[in-house]
């Protein structure tokens, strides 16, 4: 197949250098190995420019949506849990628990929730690099990346937890000890 292609681009007016140029292209597996090839200018590198920014950017809106559902998720399993646990918090607080520790309880939740899922998402991700580490193009999940990761969920986790968490502290005791369904 190699010859037949060559013969396609010689026919196009491409001399044997260009061929050789364009074949060690199909092997590349970074911008600078491109540009090393062709020249940084070249309008293949251009061109290779261009799909890694689109595929970068469409990573970075895959990435924000998934992080917004999970923080809307986390938000709202704790909106459940205040409200079941509405009796507990007024007896809590009617036994002296300030609003900063009732808070505390309902972000280390949040925290431990976002974290959990950070831990199974690092994971699948993890699986996926040893999949496609021998791949045309390497794919390498590093501590930076492991860290950086697991720093979101945790950033998400607990600002989806603020509101839930506030709304539990916020909670008057004897109302919250008198309320059969919860009151939030």
């Amino acid at each position: 197949p190699r010859e037949e292609i060559e013969d396609i681009m010689r026919g196009e007016g491409l001399d044997d250098e260009a061929c050789r140029k364009a074949f060690d292209l199909m092997d590349v597996s970074s911008l600078d190995e491109a540009a090393a090839i062709a020249g940084p200018d070249s309008p293949a590198v251009a061109n290779l420019r261009d799909l890694f920014s689109l595929l970068d950017t469409i990573g970075w809106i895959i990435g924000l949506f998934s992080l917004l559902i999970g923080g809307f998720g986390i938000a709202n399993i704790l909106f459940v849990a205040v409200k079941e646990r509405t009796r507990e918090i007024g007896i809590q607080k009617a036994l002296g628990a300030t609003r900063g520790t009732i808070s505390l309880q309902f972000l280390a939740e949040a925290a431990t929730l976002s974290l959990a899922g950070g831990f199974a998402g690092l994971a699948a991700v993890w699986l996926l690099t040893l999949l496609l580490r021998h791949g045309p193009v390497p794919v390498i999940l590093t501590p930076a990346h492991f860290c950086m990761g697991l720093a979101t969920a945790l950033v998400i986790g607990i600002a989806a937890g603020m509101a839930p968490a506030t709304s539990a502290a916020k909670m008057h005791p004897a109302q919250a000890v008198a309320s059969p369904e919860g009151v939030s």
